[in-house]
């Protein structure tokens, strides 16, 4: 079947500056064309779209989440410490709440009992509504760090033999703790859970399975021993300087940031606003987060952005590092075209090209213009089907 989405404007993704008057063609589930509706022949028979005025855009993509928790509720790890059924129930709201808002395909860095395996394969076999889903399985963490819920993994031989359990199980990448978090009592950003060779053997038996290692690392000697240990990307960053970021530049390291958590109203505040440990954390990354931005631009690091399970929120992701001084069309990049390259999907989503998984959204408005448009989803595809007329429930 062929697909046709026209509208006003094609923000395709690659960086290219908006094709107006554009069109998006699909067949099947893949794009095979995009340009100027006066350039494209549209199939007879063809299913066609008409956004008017509306921008069409990739499908954004998540690269840092998790499906079960919601930060809003308090007690993040206790919620990963629930049974499984608990968990999947939030999961599944969470996931619809995701792609309602335009989220096709998110990386998740961390859930117990193995429930993002079957969310994934849930997925991707048509049974449940959701993003596309990269997923880490249980995360490795040590028992007195931050991140520490069931799962505890302790010296070399522990680490391994739960990296290959996860490998077993069907990770498609590995998530470490490395320092402390704001949204637990488990040590200051700063502070490190494992030794230099914990952290090696990790990265070792990771990337001897071919998965990825993406680590939990705000700053300090943590954060730079993950860079020179060869992780794959840093997650948070909040305290990094810049020179860790020139380190990470200069290695070709990730840097996945996010904000919502730390700074929307519905985030850690609401859920742990009466423990005063978690609120002098969260007032030091608060301090920090416009400046560490700042360093982010100027270091030249490459960094795309999450939500760190702040469901329906990554267009206030992408509007606040724009506040922030990112250039519009460069945030925008930063959830579609190069999240999907951080997470190791560049090749099949995050653009509008040719080829490509049908994955696109389209919204009320210029997001050049005005990027809180974002916000403002009409028309959702992924793989080219049909997916905003889902019910909110």
């Amino acid at each position: 079947m062929w697909i046709a989405v026209k509208a006003q404007r094609v923000l395709d993704g690659t960086g290219r500056p908006p094709v107006e008057h554009g069109v998006v063609l699909i067949e099947g589930e893949r794009i095979r064309a995009v340009g100027r509706q006066a350039d494209v022949a549209i199939p007879e028979g063809a299913q066609v779209y008409d956004c008017g005025t509306h921008t069409v855009l990739p499908g954004l993509v998540d690269a840092h989440s998790h499906a079960s928790i919601v930060p809003g509720l308090g007690d993040q790890i206790g919620q990963l410490r629930q049974a499984p059924a608990r968990q999947l129930l939030r999961a599944v709201r969470n996931l619809r709440t995701d792609l309602r808002s335009g989220v096709t395909t998110m990386r998740v860095v961390g859930e117990e009992h193995f429930i993002d395996i079957e969310l994934r394969d849930a997925i991707a076999a048509g049974r449940l509504p959701g993003p596309r889903l990269r997923v880490a399985t249980r995360p490795i963490t040590a028992r007195h760090g931050h991140g520490a819920a069931l799962t505890f993994s302790d010296g070399e031989d522990q680490i391994r033999r739960h990296i290959r359990e996860n490998v077993a199980a069907g990770c498609d990448l590995i998530k470490l703790f490395m320092t402390g978090g704001i949204s637990s009592t488990a040590g200051g950003a700063r502070w490190y859970a494992y030794t230099p060779a914990e952290l090696a053997a990790a990265v070792d038996e990771a990337h001897r399975n071919q998965r990825p290692v993406a680590v939990h690392a705000h700053g300090g000697p943590g954060l730079r021993l993950c860079i020179a240990a060869g992780v794959d990307t840093i997650e948070h960053g909040k305290l990094a300087t810049p020179d860790d970021l020139d380190a990470m530049r200069r290695r070709g390291m990730w840097l996945i940031t996010n904000n919502a958590v730390s700074g929307h109203p519905e985030g850690i505040e609401r859920g742990d606003g009466h423990n005063p440990v978690i609120m002098a954390k969260l007032r030091e990354a608060r301090a920090y987060a416009r400046e560490n931005f700042r360093h982010v631009l100027e270091s030249g690091v490459r960094w795309a952005l999450g939500t760190d399970a702040m469901h329906g929120l990554m267009w206030w992701e992408i509007a606040q590092v724009v506040a922030w001084g990112a250039d519009p069309h460069d945030a925008i990049l930063a959830a579609t075209r190069r999240a999907a390259e951080a997470i190791g999907m560049g090749q099949e989503v995050g653009s509008l090209e040719p080829g490509k998984l049908a994955d696109l959204i389209s919204v009320d408005g210029d997001p050049l213009r005005d990027i809180t448009c974002l916000q403002r989803v009409g028309l959702i595809l992924q793989g080219g089907r049909r997916v905003d007329t889902l019910s909110p429930d």
